[in-house]
């Protein structure tokens, strides 16, 4: 907009402008775009790397394929935040990739009448079984229910009393889909193998590549392999950066044994990672991710801890399978978010952490552990770049330039995101022209003390008689 009036100007009268550059005044929002990498199916009518935003369960079926990883992300990600800012970048299955498979094999007849069920995920499929029928009788019921469930992971074939199953994607993620059977009526019994022989997961450098330039605080992906993390860490790295600037992190999940998900997350070490981790759930371990970075996106304040955080959505443990209290220690020793069940049955967030665990020089460090910090410090930075770059390099224009980063951070200390800035503002800097540098530049030192999230009370209640 044209505001300057020329000194020259002779012709009389009022010449009124606008200045809009205190118009900003307030702390800026902090907003939470989040995008799911994850694959797609051949039914679904948006292509492969393709960024595209989410609105609905329906639509993302509609858009990569009803039972894909990335309908079944999408849909447990709205679920846990309807008001969540969702893209999903789908990928295709490899080449070269298998689809895992599993079966069922029933055996009767039934005795009594009573229900049988088939848990594929953390989907319930439910027959009523009268006494006499035979095994035949339910798969075949069984089958049919499956068959008519768009938004089932398998799909499946029924042969006399034995149901097979193949994942509807091919790659590891097939491994993943749990499947139990169980059955109230007397003589209905069923041997069950486990999905397996999935193999060869999809190459993110391609997706990775297709969204570097959008900011993305949160990527939630699908694959945890050990080709894939290190492209998720470097892509995060770099978009986080001191050039990019565009803070981020990302969030996977994996299942299985604790020591293999600890040594995995300790593999990764990043302080902009996470690998939210819920034993036993009969939910695919992409959902946990999707389910978790639901909810991270739901709290607005990036101070703000995730303790006992409520997940919706993701099926229930067997209570053998639960983490132990010193399990859930070993996690939170090794870079990896418990996720228990607590009393009331909610399905609930420990702590949420970072895999960062050990310093450059292999020892531990615990300065990045909570999620909370380097989300604060990337908002700390959005804030402090709002800020007017001065346009000319003078110690007085320095001065003035440090004047305005204060108050800004002493606007962030009010909401609880940073404390102590007057304590803290000797160590605040603006140098001009510094001598290890070109003219016409700043360095600038800025102090963030975090303020950190309360995890523990340590009470002590003293007997008085």
């Amino acid at each position: 907009m044209y505001n300057n009036l020329p000194a020259t100007t002779r012709k009389p009268g009022v010449y009124a402008g606008f200045n809009t550059a205190q118009g900003a005044s307030s702390l800026p929002a902090n907003a939470w775009r989040v995008l799911i990498l994850a694959q797609r199916l051949a039914a679904g009518t948006v292509a492969a790397l393709v960024p595209t935003q989410v609105y609905s369960a329906p639509q993302a079926g509609a858009y990569f394929g009803f039972g894909s990883p990335a309908h079944l992300m999408a849909t447990i990600a709205i679920r846990n935040n309807p008001l969540i800012d969702l893209t999903v970048l789908a990928v295709d299955d490899a080449a070269t990739a298998t689809k895992a498979t599993g079966s069922v094999a029933i055996e009767g007849p039934a005795t009594s009448t009573a229900a049988s069920r088939l848990k594929i995920g953390n989907l319930v499929f439910e027959v009523g079984t009268s006494s006499g029928d035979t095994a035949s009788d339910v798969s075949a019921a069984l089958a049919t229910m499956v068959a008519a469930y768009a938004g089932c992971p398998v799909t499946v074939a029924d042969n006399a009393g034995t149901l097979t199953f193949t994942a509807k994607n091919g790659g590891t993620v097939g491994n993943t889909i749990p499947i139990a059977f169980e059955s109230d009526a007397a003589g209905i019994t069923a041997t069950v193998t486990a999905m397996h022989n999935g193999a060869v997961d999809p190459d993110l450098t391609d997706a990775l590549t297709a969204v570097f330039s959008t900011r993305y605080q949160i990527i939630c992906s699908q694959f945890a392999d050990s080709g894939n993390l290190p492209r998720l860490k470097e892509h995060v790295d770099q978009v986080s950066g001191k050039i990019e600037q565009r803070g981020s992190r990302f969030y996977y999940s994996v299942s299985g044994a604790l020591a293999g998900v600890t040594t995995l997350a300790a593999g990764v070490n990043f302080e902009r990672s996470g690998t939210p981790y819920f034993r036993g759930c009969p939910s695919l371990s992409c959902e946990v991710a999707a389910a978790f970075a639901g909810v991270r996106a739901s709290v607005d304040d990036p101070s703000m801890p995730l303790d006992g955080m409520e997940i919706i959505g993701l099926g229930t443990p067997a209570i053998a399978d639960r983490l132990s209290r010193t399990e859930q220690e070993t996690c939170l020793h090794n870079g990896v978010t418990p996720i228990e069940v607590s009393p009331d049955g909610a399905i609930r967030i420990v702590r949420a952490i970072t895999n960062y665990v050990l310093d450059s020089s292999g020892n531990p460090d615990d300065t990045l552990l909570d999620d909370t910090t380097m989300a604060t410090l990337d908002y700390v930075r959005d804030v402090v770049r709002t800020i007017r770059k001065p346009p000319k390099s003078t110690a007085r224009r320095a001065a003035a330039f440090r004047d305005q980063i204060y108050a800004k951070l002493k606007q962030m200390e009010q909401p609880e995101i940073l404390m102590d800035v007057d304590q803290h503002k000797p160590l605040l800097t603006v140098t001009a022209n510094p001598s290890d540098r070109p003219a016409g530049w700043f360095e600038v030192s800025i102090p963030a003390g975090v303020v950190p999230g309360l995890h523990i009370l340590d009470e002590t209640i003293t007997l008085i008689l």
